[in-house]
């Protein structure tokens, strides 16, 4: 604090010199903008800035070679995939907000010794494009983050057991339940862009629905509401099939509901699938060859001999659905029988 000299003080009128005095303590004490500032307590009842940088790098890809940050409010605009930036040292109640304005997601590690939320010390917690953090020190070597209720952006989610979605997924990419165990159980909404693959199956107790041109891969779908196609859906096709081989064994597999032959010599052969009560197959043959169509091993065609095939002739297309787990038929829109009753088409 200024040592000021008063006339009340002193009892007398001030020298030149007493004046002079006054003026120079107190501009060696004065605080001035761009002055660092040191007191022991502050209330404030408006709102307080502290501090701001609003271009920070992230660097490195470690604890150690992450940008420390410097200022309570830190806005990320320059990053590579996975750089980091690294927490002040926790002193309990210290915030820091960290907003990461690039198109890649970031580290933010804790100081060293340190932790974040319920990770092991030292590790860092994996920021998103366009999301920001709030960070709060609740101790001198824990930080805990205010907002964990923000999505989490990750390359891949793994649901081995069962997901229970209130809310929704929203995936732009492809979605895969890698678990021969694994269900996704949702009451919320599952929004799906790209390909969703599922080894597992899919539980949905209201309207499923496909709205757009797409290809859904499942091992198992129950629906007890309605599987509502809103656009068409295709469950597979598997165009430019070289025809193969000259007997079941060597003849080329089929694996997809729609299947285009392109290439074939005369009665080379393409095999069905396992039959499975009501599935659908549609074969078409668009070259200049015969071929044959076998089923899977000891399935029948139309009633015939298991194993044996049926011709597909050149530039034509053939439909078949299971009736039950060994035997197709040919779906035919017009039937010719011959003078014996048998069907020769």
């Amino acid at each position: 604090m200024s040592t000021l000299t008063t006339r009340s003080g002193k009892g007398s009128p001030l020298t030149n010199t007493e004046v002079d005095s006054n003026f120079t303590n107190l501009n060696t004490d004065k605080y001035q903008s761009g002055d660092d500032i040191i007191v022991d307590d502050i209330t404030v009842s408006g709102r307080f800035i502290v501090g701001v940088d609003a271009s920070v790098t992230a660097a490195g890809t470690t604890q150690g070679t992450a940008t420390a940050l410097t200022k309570t409010y830190n806005i990320i605009n320059t990053a590579t995939s996975n750089q980091g930036v690294k927490l002040l040292d926790a002193s309990t109640g210290t915030r820091v907000t960290v907003f990461n304005s690039t198109s890649t997601t970031i580290k933010v590690y804790p100081y060293a010794g340190e932790s974040i939320n319920d990770l092991s010390a030292n590790a860092a917690l994996s920021l998103g494009p366009e999301k920001g953090r709030d960070f709060v020190a609740v101790s001198a070597t824990q930080w805990q983050s205010t907002d964990e209720g923000d999505a989490v952006v990750a390359s891949s989610l793994d649901a081995s057991g069962l997901a229970s979605l209130d809310g929704g997924i929203d995936v732009d990419g492809a979605f895969t339940v890698a678990d021969s165990t694994g269900n996704i159980n949702t009451t919320g909404t599952l929004d799906v862009d790209g390909l969703a693959s599922l080894d597992g199956g899919i539980n949905v107790n209201d309207n499923f629905t496909v709205d757009n041109l797409g290809v859904l891969s499942a091992a198992g779908v129950t629906v007890t509401g309605n599987f509502i196609a809103a656009g068409a859906m295709i469950t597979g096709v598997q165009g430019g099939v070289t025809a193969a081989g000259s007997a079941q064994s060597d003849a080329t597999q089929l694996g997809e509901t729609v299947n285009i032959v392109t290439t074939a010599s005369n009665n080379e052969g393409v095999k069905l699938p396992s039959a499975t009560t009501g599935r659908h197959i549609e074969i078409y043959n668009s070259t200049s060859s015969s071929i044959k169509v076998y089923p899977a091993t000891s399935d029948k065609i139309d009633f015939g001999s298991s194993n044996a095939a049926k011709d597909l002739p050149p530039n034509t297309s053939m439909s078949l659905v299971c009736r039950d787990s060994e035997t197709w038929e040919v779906k035919r829109p017009l039937v010719i029988y011959n003078s014996s009753g048998n069907i020769v088409n």
